[in-house]
């Protein structure tokens, strides 16, 4: 598992028991549905009021690689409030009262395979079993009596596909293949008519790690051995088809990265524009808000000194949507680098 996050960025979590193939097909189910509901639900229910986003209701996804515009719609999932985002979804009046209750399950479900990820992490890197898992749950960092939480978010994501992602217009050859996967240098994707340049532009996840299951192709890797091949943004970078399978692939966020000293790397992901319609059901696994994130006493050392500043990690979030919202964005295309996994900051929030 150590080697494959340290040489590709992923690997697949196969036969949870919490989350069987039927389960998953129901969610993708919800997916549908709820990306199917009239426009006028969706923008009556989009951010910041709500928990839409997409470019159909006039809300675009955060702009992870200024200048560039993704095609992707989301409804987010969360139990624990980032800074002033409403937690407010569909219900019965929409057709959907089963959404809220079928993610708060979905959440829970999930929690059981990032447990047990969790202690896994930490053996790997030859650390108490709790070392991870105690932050996930521990109520006093979330702010709460009981039972703990952590800082996680459900997207139910949708990409348009042919010409809804050309917004009606354009040639078949505006849209990308997944066997296109190299980079341009800028890793600015081909625009359809509408501007779009991704499916989502490349970035690294803000939370500790990330579970994913994805319908249909799109979804690529850049591995962390590929990092240094573009020097200057010259050149080409291998970007790594995410094999298509029935499990869960999970990928290293920021917070790993801080506190393993940058031992392991968030991972580098994007998705491209395709000619097919594709979903992706995702679950960002966080810490609790109030738990200090800095680099581990055992990945410090006179020939590896502290790299990361500590944060906590609503701070790390919150300084992280701020600065999206400012145009700053998560990825420098020029160096290829994660602009949130390695921000330095001031002081311990």
């Amino acid at each position: 598992m150590r080697h494959a996050l340290e040489h590709h960025g992923y690997f697949y979590a196969a036969n949870a028991p919490s989350l069987p193939s039927a389960y998953i097909e129901r969610t993708y189910d919800l997916l549908r549905r709820a990306h199917d509901l009239p426009l006028d639900v969706k923008r009556r229910y989009a951010r910041p009021e709500g928990s839409y986003s997409g470019a159909d209701a006039g809300v675009n996804e955060m702009t992870y690689q200024p200048g560039t515009k993704a095609s992707v719609r989301s409804w987010d999932y969360g139990r624990l409030q980032i800074q002033s985002r409403s937690h407010r979804y569909p219900g019965n009046a929409e057709g959907l009262e089963d959404f809220e209750a079928s993610l708060s399950e979905l959440y829970d479900r999930q929690d059981e395979l990032a447990e047990v990820l969790l202690v896994a992490f930490a053996e790997m890197l030859a650390l108490p079993p709790e070392a991870f898992l105690q932050h996930f749950r521990d109520p006093a960092a979330a702010g709460l009596e009981s039972p703990g939480g952590d800082l996680g978010t459900i997207r139910l994501l949708h990409y348009p596909g042919g010409q809804e992602a050309r917004g009606g217009k354009g040639a078949a050859g505006d849209m990308r293949s997944c066997s296109d996967n190299g980079d341009e240098g800028s890793s600015k994707g081909k625009s359809g008519t509408n501007g779009f340049d991704f499916g989502i532009a490349p970035h690294t996840d803000f939370e500790l790690f990330t579970l994913m299951h994805q319908d249909a192709p799109g979804l690529q890797f850049l591995a962390p051995d590929a990092k240094g091949i573009a020097e200057g943004g010259m050149g080409t970078l291998n970007w790594t088809d995410a094999p298509l399978r029935d499990d869960h692939v999970v990928i290293i966020g920021d917070i790993l990265e801080r506190f393993t000293n940058g031992v392991l790397k968030a991972t580098p992901h994007r998705v491209l524009l395709t000619q097919w319609q594709r979903r992706s059901i995702i679950r960002f696994n966080a810490v609790a808000p109030n738990t200090l994130v800095q680099p581990l006493p055992q990945f410090v050392s006179p020939e590896r000194p502290t790299a990361y500043s500590p944060v906590t990690m609503r701070t790390h979030m919150e300084t992280t949507l701020s600065n999206l919202e400012k145009g700053i964005g998560a990825w420098d295309p020029v160096r290829n680098v994660s602009l949130t996994a390695t921000y330095q900051y001031e002081a311990a929030s």
